[in-house]
């Protein structure tokens, strides 16, 4: 997922837009068809931002079940600093590529993901311990 994320930072801004606009392409009609409409700027930049937020919640949530496995609860600070590392990283990618730029609202809304993700994480590794120690 990491690899990914960085993969993605490193596509020029024309070809990010490809993408993001495909997405806001589909949802655009889907308000067309619900008799509704977005306004497209505002429509693009909640697809970019939440394209950033879903991207580092999986990888909470990854590096979560990564830090659990080894048996150390407190490596769920671990890894969500990990993540925070990583989105740190992955802006300073940006610097580097044509129509890119560093942004600290993206680090904040994929800090923000890699802590959901990690906290989704918690809630499922409680629920399942919870479970089994009942079942015993």
């Amino acid at each position: 997922m990491t690899l990914l994320i960085w993969l993605n930072s490193l596509m020029p801004a024309d070809v990010s837009s490809v993408q993001s606009e495909f997405i806001v392409g589909i949802i655009n009609d889907l308000f067309d068809w619900l008799g509704m409409s977005i306004d497209q700027s505002l429509l693009s930049t909640i697809v970019r931002k939440l394209a950033h937020f879903i991207e580092f919640t999986v990888l909470g949530y990854l590096y979560f079940n990564i830090s659990f496995n080894r048996n150390n609860k407190n490596n769920f600070v671990l890894a969500i600093s990990l993540g925070i590392i990583v989105a740190i990283i992955d802006e300073c990618i940006q610097l580097f590529v044509d129509g890119r730029a560093f942004m600290l609202t993206d680090i904040g809304i994929d800090s923000f993901g890699v802590i959901t993700g990690s906290l989704i994480g918690l809630l499922i590794y409680s629920l399942v311990k919870k479970k089994n120690i009942n079942i015993d």
